[in-house]
């Protein structure tokens, strides 16, 4: 044998050239994954620096200790292996979700009444692993303004809500998962803030791993019956590093195990819910998702909304999947949306497969958000059982002769929990209107226009910050309130002129004032009486406010967070020039430039009282 691997043939022992000045900690794992294949992987090694050296074994070292596996790095190639010889996708969809409740909060007071005393006894998971390169921000996602008109973070929005849920007579428990590159200004912009009210001590960071990435060195007959041969791939130019990716979401359950949080959690909490970073309705219907878990006997329940096919989002189906051979249905399961056409098809020739709709058309399937929650009792139980290792699938990207055109890895998703749980758990999803719980900011302003021209929701900066103001102007209006509609007619504000309905009205209800229909109607006592019109700009903070007459034409900005303060308006007519939204495509600021725009006040009534201060307003 020549060319390329004639270096493993020399006369000299190549082992002793490659690793005889590594630490001796990393000596057994080279030659373990010399010896089991890897040999392409060490190619060149002998021809560097012994610190080259040294540092490349000890991030292998670091890849084998953080992968969620007995047998590190081996067990990680075998399943990469195993996927790539068995398919892409071995699960197919056999009908929509069972065990799916519509929500609709005209008539479920009781319902979130249930789900707002439930949220008092939950853990709160936060995955934000993300950062904002795509939408054209230099820094987490989490730091992103959720609007313009307060700009309020997402970390920050996040976090008053869960004050709002837990009380002043329980304690938080909040877990992030972070990973290198969001870990350090996450913990920074949380420090910044003080918590932004909350204690240190109740939140936990999950700092997340990479794994090895791989490429293919075509067929071979040994590795236990495998007849894909792959091999470690490294970082470009003459490093000899391993090149490590995202492994995905999936993680922040095996974080989770090895914490040892869900034990703990069991002795003051019910459920655990999980979230991601950038949705500002999720915490809107996380009231009504946990009133029907607990009302239907749900130990796991999703946030879903309609989709329509061919929408970037995972979809919720009834699945059938393959577990070392045995078939099992899943009544209510994940299908990413990359896999959903195969889940689909099934290869075309099972007669009870459920084919998707066509593109543009209303899906049969619901969209997933990625929020959810399940029972602590069983989440515990259910990392005991596996770990909270997940199911893991690779989705490489050929070139025409067959070949990796890049390098691959394996990935996982949080929301495939189902498929770790016991057969008789009972798993379903709460339907909602997307624009009372779904406004993810995903994709830039290029992308969203692409989106649009599909007609797929574009999910980016500036239709977040519309879907923020339309829904909580649909708050007020559900309880009573005269609130005139937007203006039909968008402006067309960003740098890719994507539609933006930001005219008005602008209303923010902060968490400490209300976090639903529940908490308005004790805030506005006489909703018939109060009316905001389109051009408005209405934000109300803080829990001690009462609203009983209100008459808005204009910007006003009630505020009664300091420290025992309140605020009661018997009767209030505003008129003033108010807020309205401001083409700003060049701005320097990152959060103003991925919208095109910004909320800027020409005018406002503002109404803060000092600590311990009530004011009474009466005109």
């Amino acid at each position: 044998m020549g060319g390329a691997w004639s270096w493993c043939f020399g006369a000299a022992s190549p082992r002793e050239a490659l690793f005889g000045e590594t630490a001796a900690e990393d000596r057994s794992l080279l030659e373990r994954l010399y010896g089991s294949g890897q040999q392409r992987f060490f190619n060149g090694w002998e021809d560097v620096e012994p610190h080259e050296r040294r540092r490349a074994a000890a991030a292998l070292r670091r890849l084998h200790a953080s992968y969620a596996a007995p047998d590190g790095l081996f067990d990680y190639l075998r399943r990469a292996r195993a996927l790539l010889d068995g398919g892409p996708n071995r699960d197919s969809v056999v009908g929509p979700p069972e065990n799916v409740v519509r929500s609709a909060s005209e008539e479920e007071s009781s319902v979130i009444e249930l789900g707002l005393e439930t949220l008092g006894r939950c853990a709160f998971v936060l995955v934000a692993g993300g950062l904002g390169e795509r939408l054209g921000f230099n820094g987490i996602k989490l730091a992103l303004s959720t609007e313009t008109a307060t700009r309020r973070s997402f970390l920050e929005l996040y976090f008053a809500f869960i004050k709002a849920w837990i009380g002043d007579d329980k304690e938080p428990a909040v877990a992030i998962m972070t990973s290198d590159d969001t870990h350090a200004p996450t913990v920074a912009l949380l420090e910044a803030n003080d918590y932004f009210g909350l204690r240190s001590a109740d939140v936990h960071f999950l700092k997340q791993q990479k794994v090895p990435a791989f490429v293919d060195d075509g067929d071979f007959d040994g590795g236990g019956g495998s007849k894909k041969k792959i091999t470690l791939a490294r970082k470009g130019g003459s490093s000899v590093e391993p090149l490590a990716k995202p492994h995905g979401h999936g993680d922040v359950h095996s974080l989770l195990f090895r914490s040892g949080l869900p034990k703990r959690w069991l002795k003051t909490k019910k459920y655990v819910v999980f979230f991601q970073d950038t949705n500002a309705l999720a915490p809107l219907a996380m009231p009504a998702l946990l009133g029907h878990a607990e009302r239907e006997g749900f130990q796991m329940a999703t946030v879903a909304v309609p989709r329509t096919s061919g929408q970037e989002s995972g979809a919720l189906a009834k699945v059938r999947v393959v577990e070392e051979e045995e078939k099992r249905i899943l009544p209510c399961a994940n299908v990413e949306y990359n896999l959903l056409k195969a889940a689909t098809e099934g290869g075309g020739s099972d007669p009870g497969i459920l084919r998707e709709a066509p593109k543009g058309e209303p899906s049969r399937f619901p969209a997933n958000t990625n929020c959810f929650c399940v029972d602590l009792q069983t989440y515990a139980t259910t990392l005991e059982a596996t770990r909270g290792e997940m199911p893991e699938f690779v989705n490489p990207k050929y070139k025409e002769d067959g070949t990796f055109a890049k390098p691959a890895r394996l990935e996982c998703m949080m929301q495939d929990f189902p498929k770790l749980l016991p057969r008789d758990a009972k798993v379903g999803a709460v339907l909602f209107d997307e624009a009372v719980a779904y406004a993810p900011v995903k994709n830039g302003a290029e992308k969203a226009k692409q989106l649009l021209a599909r007609n797929l929701p574009a999910h980016c900066p500036a239709t977040g910050e519309a879907a923020v103001y339309r829904a909580h102007a649909n708050l007020l209006k559900s309880i009573g309130c005269h609130v005139e509609e937007e203006k039909a007619d968008p402006l067309f504000l960003s740098a890719e002129d994507v539609p933006a309905a930001v005219g008005g009205p602008h209303v923010v209800l902060h968490p400490s004032f209300a976090t639903s229909v529940v908490d308005l109607r004790r805030k506005f006592t006489d909703p018939a009486k109060v009316r905001v019109s389109r051009r408005s700009t209405l934000l109300l903070t803080g829990p001690n406010v009462e609203i009983r007459h209100l008459d808005l034409d204009g910007a006003l900005d009630v505020d009664a967070s300091n420290p025992g303060s309140s605020i009661l308006i018997r009767s209030l007519t505003c008129r003033n020039d108010g807020a309205g939204p401001v083409v700003r495509r060049d701005a320097d600021d990152p959060n103003i430039s991925i919208r095109g725009f910004s909320l800027d006040f020409l005018d406002r009534r503002s109404i803060k009282p000092k600590e311990n201060q009530r004011s009474i307003i009466d005109e």
